[in-house]
């Protein structure tokens, strides 16, 4: 099988597409801002977990990469 990224844990995945979908609900009611700042503290949280070595770490850190990028453009703010 060789070098597979591992699959996120349910969990995980759940908790990073509800901070995904509060971030947005935050940009409509005006407040881009603030989701912005939530998805960057879910990749802090996110690297913390890849520095502690979690076999997931480095993919949902990517996956909040990502999300934080779009984020951004999408609602013109500042990563």
């Amino acid at each position: 099988m060789g070098n597979q990224t591992p699959m996120l844990p349910p969990d995980k995945e759940a908790a990073f597409h509800l901070r995904l979908i509060d971030a947005e609900w935050l940009a409509v009611k005006g407040k881009a801002a603030d989701g912005l700042t939530s998805l960057q503290a879910g990749a802090v949280r996110a690297e913390e977990a890849r520095t502690a070595g979690e076999p997931w770490g480095e993919e949902l850190l990517s996956w909040y990469q990502v999300a934080v990028e779009w984020f951004a453009r999408r609602h013109r703010v500042r990563a």
